[in-house]
């Protein structure tokens, strides 16, 4: 391999072996800053060493046709000792400053669709309601109203319906002749009574 496919080599993995310590920082610093996400650590470490074994292999496949030496994790080992040392705390920082940005701006979304859709949605809803409830109240009322009279008039029909004599009695259950009898009879007292 030319030298200067052998410093390709060494920038490759330097660079891979920062990436590594940068991505390590960033879903970590995500998953420690949030309370409910930590029980998803042990997930993220085997999906990150998953990703990170497939890019290595890939970077050793491009740069030195899958040959591998010891050499190589020690160029990476440099490459992410450096990270440590120049980067680390800038990208926890950053990535600090951004997830607190997002929360907030997740809060004020919240908040804002619970102002603006929620609450208006919700408040229509129960005045669409206290309005049916009025109506049934209302209605409730003019059906006492309504039935009162009807209540009077049909218990005065029943106590004058009410006889003591069975054979009155008797043609009233007869069927529609007896009440066609009985209601001939009703309107010629009524006439001579008139």
């Amino acid at each position: 391999m030319p030298l200067q496919g052998q410093w390709l080599v060494v920038a490759a993995l330097a660079g891979c072996g920062a990436a590594l310590g940068a991505g390590y920082d960033l879903y970590n610093t995500i998953l420690q800053g949030r309370r409910g996400w930590r029980w998803l650590i042990p997930l993220a470490d085997v999906t990150f060493w998953a990703a990170a074994l497939a890019g290595v292999f890939w970077v050793l496949l491009v740069t030195s046709d899958g040959e591998m030496r010891l050499s190589f994790f020690a160029v990476m080992g440099l490459g992410f000792g450096l990270y440590r040392v120049w980067f680390h705390p800038t990208v926890v920082r950053s990535v600090e400053g951004i997830v607190r940005v997002l929360t907030y701006c997740a809060r004020v979304g919240y908040r804002l669709w619970m102002m603006a859709v929620w609450q208006p949605v919700l408040g229509i809803f129960r005045l669409v309601i206290r309005t049916l409830e009025g109506i049934l109240h209302i209605l409730s009322l003019f059906e006492n109203i309504i039935l009162w009279p009807l209540g009077f008039v049909t218990g005065r029909v029943q106590k004058r319906l009410k006889t003591k004599d069975p054979t009155k009695s008797a043609e009233r259950s007869r069927g529609i002749r007896g009440l066609w009898s009985w209601i001939g009879r009703w309107v010629k007292r009524s006439v001579k009574k008139g």
